[in-house]
């Protein structure tokens, strides 16, 4: 049916069931529930395995709107850290999904070049920041890190650091932690080469559970590099360190609540 240009999937305009003449016996039809079986089957296999995050759970999306709707409040300032976050990536999408009155301070941490573009190209808009430097004595409600924390050496110290903010959230997307062991190896980007971590899924998260965080959500996350490659190609390491996926992960602080 989808190559037959004369098929539309909705027609007519109506004002009422009744007027439509249609039914719901298609619910209890071979067709509907051949196709529910099929995709509870596959899911099910999806679900299942020794993977510390199972494919099932695979996303494309940030995390980070969900959880900012969810504790956001219109007459309290929603405060986020967004540490390596570019020219303002997540704060775009952020701005349109939360409510237009929705108060909010979005800092980006970042290198000077990318600052400078961030601060031109956000010219007057208020609720963004760029600066190099991690701030000092002020309090967040998330901290955020898309394919940033792996390009830290003292990862563990950096880690501390933001857990002094006190976030209510701590969360890392696209995140190079899964079932393999940890290593450091070096990215190469168009004839650059960049070091950076990879991560076994329970190392990390246990030392994040160790500055007073609990695990809520993980998710494998489907990055960039996933247009060009169905998986992730690391099949020149030996087999402990062929990471199958990177993940999003979502904590929140459990100390001091």
């Amino acid at each position: 049916m989808s190559g037959n240009k004369q098929f539309k999937i909705w027609e007519g305009v109506f004002s009422s069931f009744a007027e439509t003449g249609a039914d719901n016996s298609a619910f209890e039809g071979d067709i509907w529930i051949n196709k529910l079986t099929e995709r509870a089957a596959l899911a099910k296999a999806l679900s299942q395995g020794p993977a510390a995050v199972a494919p099932i759970t695979e996303t494309s999306d940030y995390a980070l709107p969900f959880i900012a709707a969810a504790i956001a409040y219109r007459t309290t300032p929603l405060r986020i850290l967004d540490f390596g976050g570019g020219i303002g990536t997540s704060f775009f999408p952020l701005v349109q999904m939360l409510p237009t009155d929705q108060p909010l301070v979005f800092i980006v941490v970042e290198n000077k070049t990318v600052c400078e573009i961030g601060r031109t190209m956000l010219l007057g808009e208020s609720r963004i920041r760029f600066q190099c430097q991690l701030p000092d004595d002020e309090l967040f409600d998330i901290v955020h890190c898309g394919s940033s924390i792996e390009y830290v050496d003292d990862w563990k110290g950096m880690l501390t650091r933001f857990s002094r903010y006190k976030p209510n959230y701590l969360m890392f997307t696209n995140l190079p932690a899964a079932d393999n062991e940890t290593f450091v190896t070096a990215q190469n980007y168009y004839g650059k080469r960049i070091p950076m971590h990879f991560w076994n899924f329970k190392e990390f998260v246990l030392q994040v559970e160790s500055l007073g965080y609990e695990l809520v959500l993980k998710s494998r996350f489907r990055g960039y590099w996933r247009e060009a490659y169905p998986e992730l190609p690391t099949e020149n390491f030996n087999l402990q360190y062929r990471a199958k996926y990177f993940s999003q992960l979502v904590f929140r602080r459990t100390s001091g609540m």
